[in-house]
């Protein structure tokens, strides 16, 4: 299956496409690739953009999801502060108690399409 992750927030926007195989069954589920990056900030610029498979595969016996997540960091103009930004996705067995996709934003709403 293919999808795009997507988190917004009052600092701006994220976005990276996905593709991931999962299994329902007895079976792991594993991400087989993320690309195509898109931030767009809000008040300030972005910068050391990340974009990283944490965990190709599902480790189902332990209830550990698959998992890729979106890092940069976010300055307000001026240089006034800055904080790193994650944009996260998992995929497993075992995501609030359920199968599925699980998507979070750091200060904001993850969610996939």
């Amino acid at each position: 299956m293919y999808f795009k992750v997507e988190g917004t927030s009052v600092f701006g926007t994220a976005s990276f496409n996905t593709s991931a195989f999962i299994d329902t069954h007895i079976g792991n589920s594993y991400i087989t690739g993320v690309s195509g990056t898109s931030i767009h900030s809000i008040m300030g610029v972005y910068s050391d953009e990340k974009l990283l498979i944490d965990r190709l595969t599902e480790i189902r016996s332990q209830s550990i999801p698959a998992e890729a997540h979106l890092t940069y960091k976010h300055t307000a103009f001026g240089g006034v502060s800055a904080k790193t930004r994650t944009l996260r996705v998992k995929i497993g067995d075992h995501i609030d108690d359920r199968y599925g996709i699980a998507v979070t934003f750091t200060d904001g709403t993850g969610f996939y399409q």
